[in-house]
């Protein structure tokens, strides 16, 4: 089956074996960039260090609290790790909530060696990386520490700037969502409640993590796992293909062809690993501000098989 139909035609297979966005690509938002910078010197030294699964628990300002800007930067820490260009293994945040629930433990970025190595255990991982968040002036600096699950001794550091945009000054301004480990005996959500399910289709898990409102966009991040032993090609519709990915609001009205990026980069094709989540975000532009609960449709192919995949009533994170 062909991947679906480009407003020229239906491409050929040397299009597909060098296809990406790179024409509609549109530069990274300044904390994407420091984000992915900082993912990138976090993966190398955990790597020289023999590690390969980490957790990423929630930021949290120098006194131990949690913030909404600590747990958005946490989750794209997270998505950021899994996509990068060293991927490591990297435990679903909602995943390590419920570990967390179920062993009454603390997850925020202030942690002990006894929860760091109960942590470690209990998720199966060799490493958890934390992090503070300080302001300074027009940034806010991100400053990352990677734990050894083992030893709880500090493994990787490094810091990032996060420039001061319109959005993350407003979740600067939602404060504080916990004080600390004693006061916080779980970890706060990273994703709002009422996301859809996971969907399953040959042998490729999609799980929606958030669907972001910023200034007139809707981001969507989701992971994709592959469930078999082979790696499979994935090809995600996006803008200039037909059908594309649409996102729909509650009275039906479509908004679609958005910009694709699978891993690190603004592709639409990539192969995904067994073992090896792939990050995928999905960026529609030019929205309305009242919108609170949208629908995703989006269009995928692996191998010869292609497959719309819903995710209904997905709550918009501002």
């Amino acid at each position: 089956m062909d991947r679906g139909r480009r407003r020229s035609g239906f491409p050929g297979v040397a299009f597909w074996s060098t296809c990406t966005l790179a024409l509609l690509a549109t530069p990274a938002s300044g904390y994407e960039r420091e984000i992915q910078a900082a993912a990138d010197v976090v993966a190398e030294k955990v790597a020289a260090n023999g590690k390969r699964s980490v957790a990423v628990v929630d930021f949290t300002d120098l006194q131990g609290a949690v913030t909404e800007l600590g747990r958005f930067l946490a989750e794209e820490m997270s998505v950021a790790l899994a996509g990068g260009s060293r991927p490591l293994e990297v435990v679903d945040r909602t995943h390590l909530k419920v570990l967390v629930q179920e062993h009454k433990l603390s997850a925020t970025g202030l942690i002990d060696p006894a929860t760091a190595k109960k942590l470690g255990q209990i998720a199966g991982v060799d490493a958890l990386v934390t992090g503070t968040l300080t302001p300074f002036g027009d940034t806010v600096r991100l400053t990352l520490k990677v734990l050894d699950t083992t030893t709880a001794r500090i493994i990787a550091a490094t810091t990032a700037e996060i420039a001061k945009t319109k959005a993350i000054e407003e979740l600067v301004a939602r404060g504080v969502g916990g004080a600390g480990p004693a006061a916080e005996p779980e970890m706060q959500r990273a994703v709002p409640t009422g996301m859809p399910k996971p969907v399953e289709w040959e042998g490729l898990r999609f799980t929606l993590k958030s669907c972001r409102y910023i200034g007139g966009s809707v981001r969507c991040d989701m992971l994709i796992e592959n469930l078999t032993e082979a790696s499979i090609e994935l090809f995600v519709y996006g803008r200039g293909y037909s059908p594309s990915s649409q996102i729909y609001d509650q009275l039906g009205n479509q908004y679609g062809e958005p910009e694709v990026s699978l891993g690190r980069e603004r592709n639409i094709q990539e192969p995904v690993h067994p073992g090896i989540p792939l990050a995928a975000r999905l960026t529609f532009q030019n929205l309305p501000d009242n919108l609170k609960v949208v629908s995703l449709s989006l269009g995928v192919q692996a191998g010869r098989g292609y497959q719309v995949l819903l995710f209904r009533s997905v709550p918009l994170v501002r």
